[in-house]
């Protein structure tokens, strides 16, 4: 009883809605022949207006150089539990049926999810349910297709204003020679200046520290850390890794004590590890634990670089890279993240590496968790 009242109270302080903006990443898929399906998976932001005006957005119909005219139109009040604040990231997936007859248009809403991070479970896909309502538009010749915001604004990836077009009085749109099909290409679900998640050595466990001494004779202590991401989808939390640890000298010995709330897989500094918890892990300060690495130096040893890489082979041969596992049970999306050197005993002033943007799932690789 307690956990239903809990959950009836979550829902109630939830807001109702959420508008959107800055649409962008738009990905076509048009109908082949004889279908009249249209799939489309683009990304949006949560908007700080009044979110009672629910989650809007337009399919356009667009013919040459002619303002977009509404086809699909998109918009809730249904409750959404967990909805993010303004400005955190979304993304969706529709499809609609587009079909002619006689010169008329009509757009027919079939399934739309949006998908955002959920605290616990990582990034979630919602269902839109009857969010959708059919409009129709009359056409001349050729036209293209074009996402538009909450306040009307086209995504930047429409499909071509000539993809698609009407013949005669078939019920079904048939693409123009010149278009086969609109698919743009895979590209990383970070937004500007938002770091991408990492795994790291660092000689603290807040992980600001990525140059140190280690000495013979002594026992120091380094740490393998993820940092989650400020925009993708290891922002929601993390619930593993998979990393290889590099750079270990013959005369050194180490003892790995593994984060006591995972289990690991492996070896981290052989063919590497796969570790897993029992939770979600997403602190405040966006830092998690992996190992505590106790290090006793036989030797003295310059320049020494500890990295960060991918498993040996990997566990999943689509993902060679070091990676976090999110926390969508029972998914666990794999997210390929940069390793974060450390440096050790440096003849040279060493800074520590500048983060870059890693391609992580593709859209090819999210769509087919729906198949």
């Amino acid at each position: 009883m307690p956990a239903i009242l809990g959950l009836l109270v979550s829902l109630a302080l939830v807001p109702h809605s959420i508008a959107i903006e800055n649409v962008q990443g738009e990905t076509w898929t048009l109908p082949t022949l004889g279908s009249n399906r249209v799939s489309l998976l683009f990304d949006a932001v949560v908007s700080d207006r009044d979110w009672s005006q629910g989650i809007t957005f337009d399919i356009a119909l667009r013919e040459g150089e002619g303002q977009p005219r509404a086809l699909v139109r998109y918009q809730t009040i249904s409750a959404v539990p967990n909805l993010p604040e303004p400005g955190q990231p979304l993304d969706f997936r529709i499809e609609f049926d587009v079909t002619c007859n006689a010169g008329v248009v009509t757009g027919t809403p079939v399934e739309a999810y949006v998908r955002f991070c959920t605290n616990g479970h990582g990034v979630i896909w919602h269902p839109l349910i009857d969010a959708g309502q059919e409009g129709s538009t009359e056409v001349t010749g050729a036209f293209g297709l074009v996402v538009l915001d909450e306040n009307g604004t086209p995504g930047p990836n429409p499909t071509s204003a000539t993809a698609l077009s009407c013949a005669g009085a078939s019920s079904a749109p048939v693409l123009s020679d010149a278009t086969p099909m609109i698919v743009q290409p895979a590209r990383p679900r970070i937004t500007d200046n938002h770091l991408p998640g990492t795994i790291g050595v660092y000689f603290d466990p807040l992980g600001t520290m990525c140059q140190g001494t280690i000495s013979p004779g002594a026992i120091d202590t380094v740490y393998v850390l993820a940092k989650l991401g400020e925009s993708d989808d290891s922002r929601c939390g993390i619930e593993g890794a998979e990393f290889r640890f590099t750079g270990l000298p013959a005369s050194w010995d180490i003892s790995p004590v593994l984060n006591h709330e995972m289990l690991g897989i492996g070896d981290p500094f052989a063919e590497g590890v796969t570790v897993v918890g029992t939770r979600c892990h997403r602190p405040s300060n966006g830092v998690v634990l992996l190992y505590k690495v106790l290090v006793y130096a036989g030797a003295e040893e310059s320049d020494v670089t500890f990295g960060i890489e991918s498993r040996d082979p990997p566990t999943n041969s689509q993902f060679p890279c070091p990676l976090l596992l999110s926390c969508d049970d029972p998914v666990y999306t794999q997210i390929c993240v940069e390793g974060q050197s450390c440096f050790v005993n440096s003849t040279v002033v060493r800074k520590c590496p500048t983060v870059t943007t890693v391609e992580t799932s593709t859209w090819s690789q999210i769509k087919t968790l729906f198949r």
